[in-house]
């Protein structure tokens, strides 16, 4: 899960932003309690803001991020969505770089 995980400090907090690209969300969503632990225990140990999994629907061309924040309603904000279970729903978002940085950035250096 956290092969792919990039920390990135943003006024003055740290956030882990890992992506998976996926062909189906179906067997990631199954181990999602598994994965929302694993993501705590990270974010307890590093000291992390916020712990982000971003499951990307290659087919469908749709992201859900998995967080675990210390205020996940802001991070959810600069993304425009919300958050419900642990879970944002990012239709259309496949680019951590492009579509998912720049607004965490914007909010966080506000």
């Amino acid at each position: 899960m956290l092969r792919d995980q990039k920390v990135f400090e943003m006024g003055g907090e740290k956030l882990a932003i890992g992506q998976l690209e996926l062909t189906s969300l179906e067997t990631a969503f199954s181990k999602k309690s598994d994965m929302l632990i694993e993501m705590g225990q990270l974010q307890a140990d590093k000291g992390f803001h916020s712990t982000i999994v971003l499951l990307t629907d290659i087919n469908k061309l749709d992201t859900t991020a998995l967080i675990i924040s210390k205020d996940a309603n802001k991070v959810a904000a600069a993304l425009n969505s919300k958050v419900v279970d642990h879970a944002i729903e990012l239709p259309g978002v496949v680019s951590r770089k492009k579509q998912i940085i720049p607004f965490l950035q914007a909010a966080f250096e506000a």
